[in-house]
């Protein structure tokens, strides 16, 4: 399976799955220092199939403009290694990386029972939803400056 930085329908469609790269070790530490019983695989590739072409382009009259998602699709991975805002599901069993544009985006990544992620969906979220999740403590403000040490205290 190959691994692309920036993707595209046809690419998809052609190999029907593509890897969107991994969970970087930052970002997996941070996730874990907000839920401990989560377990980050930072080895196992987010996997883009196909299938979720169809349901992602259900979401494109959400966005600004065509151009605006089309831009994001490209993105993808970039919002998953560079999220300003991360979520977690109350179960665990997905990731939303969401970057804040002239919309909120959200990119969720699902999590199945053997710690493998696949790309679900991508969709603009509502600023009043994601200030509930920052106040309800389902997401935190990620910041991309963390240094090594920062990093080093969140693993205790």
């Amino acid at each position: 399976m190959n691994e692309y930085n920036e993707i595209s329908v046809d690419r998809i469609i052609e190999e029907k799955c593509v890897s969107i790269g991994t969970i970087p070790e930052e970002i997996a530490v941070f996730i874990e220092s907000k839920k401990p019983n989560l377990h980050i695989n930072r080895d196992s590739n987010i996997v883009f199939w196909d299938n979720r072409i169809a349901h992602t382009e259900a979401h494109k009259d959400d966005f600004i403009s065509d151009i605006m998602y089309e831009d994001c699709f490209k993105a993808i991975p970039d919002f998953i290694k560079n999220p300003d805002v991360i979520s977690v599901k109350k179960d665990n069993s997905s990731i939303s990386f969401i970057k804040r544009l002239s919309q909120d985006i959200s990119v969720v990544v699902r999590i199945n029972n053997k710690g493998r992620y696949s790309y679900r969906t991508m969709y603009p979220l509502m600023s009043a939803q994601l200030d509930k999740y920052l106040k309800d403590g389902t997401a935190w403000e990620y910041s991309k400056s963390m240094t090594k040490n920062q990093v080093d205290d969140l693993n205790g």
